[in-house]
């Protein structure tokens, strides 16, 4: 569930991101940069692949992503 919280986090990052991207370009900005908010989205990417990345070494039956949805 973890992993799948991060994703939300992430696609709520990414979605702030291109909300501002696009205002800037409704305004006539051609060369938006906001490098905060572009260091927060990839900080917002790292965290579920981290997450699904330990999720994926630690599978040692094969049914662990059963005892996740039950």
């Amino acid at each position: 569930m973890k992993a799948i919280t991060n994703l939300e986090v992430a696609n709520r990052a990414a979605a702030a991101y291109q909300r501002k991207l696009l205002e800037a370009l409704r305004r006539g900005e051609k060369a938006f940069e906001d490098e905060k908010l572009k260091a927060d989205l990839e900080k917002a990417k790292a965290k579920p692949i981290e997450t699904y990345s330990e999720y994926a070494e630690s599978s040692v039956t094969g049914r662990e992503l059963d005892r996740v949805m039950n």
